[in-house]
């Protein structure tokens, strides 16, 4: 007469090697869970039947980014401000970062954006821990607006400067729209006469005079029928 244990294909632990069981079942759980294959119950049983269950569960803490602008959050031409993103430590993943402007992503390397006056919007962060289980962990920081600030005045800039400068003037709709610059030299000589796409609060318009005489130049603009909205003055030396 035999009995169970008198089988070894019936043995709790086969061999009797309790590692090599735990080697094979871990095998098993990356096979078939491999994004979590550390995550296993051990269910056992008394002689008399009763059902026991040890369960081991790893809690990460979740990784946080803030984000900030400094030193402005409302622009006007001419002006920059920085957004910086500061991370979280490491819990013992590999850490990303990914830029979100108005619910998009863009391409930006590293943990600060520079952005000018044609930059405005909504910006967040996205976070991401990955680890060497296959586990991603994410998070996103709070939202930061850059806007524009309003202005009647026509800014041209740098001024003095070598024949190369940058105009701009509000748009208070901030819709699509044309601009003509029209520049006249200390004579009344017209020697610039473009018409310019412009879009949202301020375009950003290049100008180049290289080549002309130094000098004071007056500089006109408008809409595209015709109608002055501003003028200034630039010297160009």
């Amino acid at each position: 007469m035999t009995t169970d244990s008198d089988d070894p294909s019936r043995d709790a632990i086969p061999g009797g090697d309790p590692f090599a069981l735990f080697a094979a079942w871990f095998a098993e759980a990356r096979a078939a869970e491999p994004s979590d294959a550390n995550a296993m119950a051990l269910a056992t049983a008394t002689p008399q039947g009763a059902p026991s269950l040890r369960a081991l569960l790893t809690v990460r803490q979740l990784t946080t980014v803030t984000l900030v602008a400094a030193p402005l959050t409302s622009l006007l031409p001419g002006q920059i401000t920085t957004l910086t993103a500061t991370p979280s430590a490491s819990t013992g993943g590999t850490l990303t970062i990914s830029w979100i402007k108005n619910g998009t992503a863009f391409a930006n390397t590293g943990n600060t954006y520079v952005a000018n006056v044609e930059a405005i919007g909504t910006y967040n962060v996205n976070i991401q821990e990955a680890f060497s289980s296959g586990l991603v962990c994410s998070n996103q920081s709070g939202p930061v607006v850059i806007g524009a600030t309003a202005s009647s005045k026509l800014f041209i800039f740098p001024s003095p400067n070598d024949g190369n400068f940058t105009v701009s003037y509000y748009n208070e709709s901030g819709a699509s729209a044309q601009r003509k610059i029209t520049i006249f030299d200390s004579k009344g000589a017209m020697v610039y006469n473009r018409q310019f796409s412009i879009t949202g609060p301020y375009t950003l318009i290049p100008v180049s005079l290289a080549g002309g005489n130094r000098g004071i130049y007056y500089v006109l603009v408008g809409d595209a029928g015709g109608n002055k909205l501003a003028d200034g003055k630039v010297h160009v030396r």
